[in-house]
């Protein structure tokens, strides 16, 4: 199995188990069970109900429908614990709108435990949130995400409802039963690709999983030669917990990398344009990541959580090594030496001055280069880069097989 999946996935995380990863998307995980995340399958899209939904089922639909084919009828098992079911305080109760779920749940009561309408009730009475149970494996996907379709459309913005879904949905693969493994990867990496191209907003995890392709690499590599620093990629997506001050949060940076000439940390953070440079209220911006860095790796009150984190990422390094049969060249990672800390700002083809115009205000207006300053002092150095990139919705609109994108030039290092 994962020799084939190695072939055709550029990055593999692994743990007990395994990630596949294919435009910024975690596309299966794979440990007793082969599963595809369920987050490509939510019905509105984005955060905001109203900002992006669907007028239809069929146009809900053709977002997986590389996925609905026959052949996976019986391959594609789907498991869902409940639906939940949340009311907003600020409706007074609807009967029509309550009658109309009481509808759609009738439509699907082989699913239902017995009780579910007496627990529908008493949580329309007390607006009150409820969980109804399920019972058994829906007879295909589609069928499950009509229901999961209907049951948010009926209950998104229609008082008393605030919304609900369904609790917990595993997608189970049966592997062994899929007869062309080639055509499900790329069945698979089509729903992504449409998910990426029509919903929006996957820009930067797929510029970031993109700065894990060699191509890529050997350019940002190139440029930090003088700097003894050459990359090799460890993981995506790393993240730790962190008491400050101020808060407590959980966090994430974006890319881990070796530094293969000590064997040191390099962790990097990417931005796409300059929308999400700048720290505000509702994006973390490169002065709080540095921050957050910071907060790591020498605030005292993370000493734990830096040493449980850095020693399970020295343990997946390990494993990866194993994993792709590189054990010769294995490299451990040495928690000790020096770490790099690296911003890359990619830009399309006319966002450049954006771009720098901004990050020259994060570092002044919002403090960065006093984080810069502060890290250095500590042993960790922070390198920006700035790379105009090939634009991500030409390299989705391309025919190409691999939605990775290009790095065309690398302009600075600071």
């Amino acid at each position: 199995m994962y020799e084939e999946i190695k072939e055709n996935f550029n990055y593999i995380r692994v743990e007990n188990t395994k990630k596949v990863y294919y435009g910024g998307q975690i596309v299966l995980e794979i440990g007793k069970n082969v599963k595809i995340p369920e987050a490509k399958f939510g019905v509105s899209g984005r955060k905001k109900y109203k900002e992006k939904s669907y007028k239809s089922f069929e146009d809900y639909k053709k977002f997986k429908q590389s996925l609905l084919k026959k052949e996976y009828k019986n391959i594609i098992d789907c498991e869902v614990k409940g639906i939940t079911i949340k009311y907003s305080s600020k409706h007074e109760p609807n009967k029509e709108n309550y009658d109309n779920l009481v509808k759609l749940l009738e439509n699907y009561k082989e699913y239902l435990e017995n009780n579910y309408k007496e627990k529908l009730e008493e949580s329309y009475k007390t607006y009150t949130k409820t969980t109804i149970l399920i019972k058994q494996k829906f007879k295909s996907l589609e069928e499950c995400l009509k229901f999961r379709y209907n049951l948010v459309t009926s209950t998104g913005g229609h008082p008393p409802f605030s919304k609900s879904d369904f609790t917990n949905l595993k997608l189970i693969v049966d592997y062994e039963k899929i007869k062309n493994k080639q055509a499900f990867f790329e069945d698979l990496k089509e729903a992504v690709d449409i998910y990426n191209k029509e919903i929006g907003g996957q820009d930067e995890k797929i510029v970031q999983e993109s700065l894990f392709i060699d191509s890529n690499i050997n350019k940002i590599n190139r440029k930090l030669e003088k700097m003894n620093v050459e990359l090799e990629p460890i993981e995506e997506e790393f993240g730790f917990k962190l008491q400050t001050e101020k808060e407590n949060k959980n966090c994430r940076c974006d890319n881990i990398y070796l530094n293969t000439k000590d064997n040191s940390i390099v962790f990097m953070e990417v931005k796409y344009n300059e929308g999400v440079i700048k720290t505000t209220e509702d994006n973390p911006g490169i002065a709080s990541h540095l921050d957050d860095i910071y907060n790591l790796l020498y605030n005292d009150k993370n000493k734990l959580e830096k040493e449980k984190r850095l020693a399970a990422l020295s343990t997946r390094t390990t494993n990866k090594y194993k994993f792709y049969g590189n054990e010769k060249n294995a490299k451990e990672l040495n928690k000790e030496k020096e770490k790099y800390f690296i911003i890359f700002c990619a830009y399309s083809k006319s966002n450049k001055e954006a771009v720098k115009k901004a990050i020259k205000e994060e570092l002044e207006e919002n403090k960065g280069n006093k984080i810069i300053k502060r890290l250095k002092e500590k042993g960790t150095t922070t390198i920006l880069l700035t790379a105009l990139v090939e634009d991500v919705k030409e390299v989705l609109n391309s025919k190409g097989k691999n939605k990775y994108v290009n790095i065309e030039k690398i302009d600075e290092v600071l």
